[in-house]
């Protein structure tokens, strides 16, 4: 039977026909294949890097658990180290360590301090991280020597000392889990142009300039880190408090209650979505502390059309 004799749908077509169309076919699937593998690579970057970004998981183990343990840690670094933290990084990253939530990330197992020299480590505090930072997943900024410029190398040595004790507990000594920390950066007391500058703040009220003065000092040792030492705020972290409409339109018992509160990140006035710790992630303000860090404030509180609260 010759092909003119088949039905049409039997018959064959031309070789130099087909090639192309199947061709055409193969790259198709070629390309739709290559296309979901992309897919599915990307959707594995995006959840682990919102995994790193949002959920810290304080039941994963620790990234060098299974190696052996490296020598035991200087008992007083360790202890000064563990007092500096609790001042000044815990408000980031947590009391433990363990990161907040869209703010500080989780130390205790991260592969970035694991993985860093200690002199590097050092060196990365003292220099800190910007916003806009590839490696910075919650574009919130990391300020040089975590916003208190009063850190010495020596402090920042005593941070990563601590940094090493979190990340491997074996390393810890045994005698810290009974020393007490040791008081740390303390700032130091209003200078005379301080109080010169209080003074005229205050109008010439020298009870007023002595608030004003020591709510300086304590807005410099808790609050800047977030809101800057001009108190103009950080990008996607702190608010402006020199023009804000918030503290403009609240008397000064209100914003102690403010203060003493802090503010959620569900807060529906909360436009940065970063939580506000209670006393600024300082518990050792008093009352008096928060009215005279209010008193500062109000010094330095523009005059004239306010920003957005």
């Amino acid at each position: 039977m010759t092909n003119a004799s088949l039905p049409s749908h039997m018959t064959g077509l031309p070789r130099q026909w087909c090639w192309p169309h199947e061709l055409a076919a193969l790259a198709l699937a070629i390309g739709m294949g290559a296309a979901a593998l992309a897919v599915m690579v990307g959707a594995a970057y995006m959840m682990r890097a919102l995994q790193i970004r949002l959920t810290p998981n304080p039941n994963a183990p620790l990234p060098i658990a299974a190696l052996p343990p490296e020598p035991e840690l200087d008992l007083d670094s360790f202890v000064h180290g563990r007092a500096i933290f609790s001042t000044v990084c815990a408000m980031c990253h947590g009391p433990d360590g363990r990161g907040i939530r869209g703010l500080g990330r989780d130390l205790t197992h991260s592969l970035f301090v694991c993985d860093q020299r200690d002199s590097a480590l050092a060196s990365f505090i003292r220099k800190g991280r910007t916003a806009n930072d590839p490696l910075n997943l919650t574009k919130v900024e990391m300020p040089p020597r975590g916003g208190r410029p009063d850190m010495t190398d020596e402090n920042v040595s005593q941070v990563v000392t601590y940094l090493r004790g979190l990340q491997d507990p074996r390393r810890v000594p045994a005698a810290a889990a009974t020393t007490p920390n040791p008081v740390v950066l303390v700032p130091p007391p209003p200078s005379q142009d301080d109080l010169a500058k209080a003074l005229a703040a205050a109008g010439g009220d020298a009870e007023l300039a002595e608030y004003i003065a020591n709510g300086s000092r304590l807005f410099a040792s808790s609050c800047t880190s977030c809101h800057g030492r001009d108190a103009k705020g950080m990008p996607n972290l702190g608010k402006d408090l020199t023009v804000s409409t918030f503290i403009a339109e609240r008397d000064d018992d209100q914003m102690l209650e403010f203060l003493k509160r802090g503010r959620d990140p569900n807060d529906p006035l909360n436009t940065s979505k970063v939580a506000m710790p209670p006393k600024g992630g300082n518990p050792a303000l008093s009352e008096d502390d928060l009215l005279d860090i209010v008193a500062f404030l109000r010094s330095i509180h523009a005059r004239g059309p306010a920003a957005a609260k």
